[in-house]
């Protein structure tokens, strides 16, 4: 193949190489700050090959220009992997008092015993554990229980939130052809998870809140009106699918639903 041909195709390879190197990346499970100097040896190789080889104009310049795209992938999936020093998920199994913000709009389900169960998104300021404090980063869910509240008391997004409880680890069923749970909240930051002791759960209203937190708060309370009125005219589950259907999630659907969709 002659230097300037296919470039589609080209950059598709080049585009394949890359996405190779993150899913390979993310199967290996390798760990950016251990492999960090192979991965700055490797990308020193592969560029010095294909600038020497593109200048050459050699014909299997395009196998040194794959490999370094190859390993881009896998060096930009390992280092976005990787968890901070501070992450909230090196407190695993250990009970502490957590300080943070609330992130998303909290998630309330009521049982077939009236119970009503509320899960926060928050995202970690600092712990304390014991008579010792630290500074913590990361995101977690928070799930605690409790009677019919207003939102006032639930807290809103932005909203300082204070609990206490056993730090765990986010864990997905692994069930075939099912999402793994726990690698899609890990993209999104999401890397512990804390059932509050009773009681334990305080909230201090945010008064003073950023415009982007201002337009979360809006479109949260937008969706539950419409989940809402949905509700109060079809049977709940119908109200979910449709819900669901215009503004994504999963809450609500029957799962034999859920299977035909998938």
């Amino acid at each position: 193949m002659k230097v300037g041909q296919y470039q589609l195709l080209f950059l598709i390879g080049l585009l394949m190489a890359f996405c190779l190197g993150i899913t390979c990346s993310a199967w290996w499970n390798i760990s950016f700050s251990a492999c960090l100097p192979h991965f700055i040896i490797l990308l020193l190789v592969f560029s010095t090959a294909s600038g020497i080889l593109a200048l050459k104009q050699h014909e299997y310049t395009w196998i040194a220009f794959a490999g370094l795209f190859f390993m881009l992938g896998a060096f930009r999936f390992a280092a976005a992997y990787e968890l901070p020093a501070q992450d909230i998920s090196h407190e695993l199994q250990n009970n502490i008092s957590i300080v943070g913000s609330i992130l998303d709009a909290p998630r309330i389900t009521v049982d077939a015993d009236g119970v009503q169960h509320i899960r926060y998104t928050v995202s970690v300021h600092g712990v304390r554990q014991g008579k010792e404090e630290h500074s913590r980063s990361g995101k977690l869910f928070i799930y605690t229980r409790g009677a019919d509240q207003d939102l006032s008391e639930i807290g809103n997004i932005g909203d300082e939130l204070r609990a206490d409880g056993k730090v765990r680890r986010p864990h997905g069923y692994q069930n075939p052809g099912q999402i793994d749970t726990a690698f899609l909240l890990r993209t999104q930051g999401i890397t512990a998870s804390l059932s509050a002791k009773k009681n334990s759960v305080s909230i201090t209203p945010n008064g003073d809140i950023s415009y982007q937190q201002q337009f979360m708060r809006w479109a949260a309370e937008l969706r539950a009106h419409y989940l809402e009125r949905m509700s109060a005219i079809m049977p709940r589950t119908d109200a979910a699918a449709i819900f669901a259907m215009l503004f994504g999630g999963y809450e609500g659907i029957r799962p034999e639903l859920l299977e035909s969709f998938t």
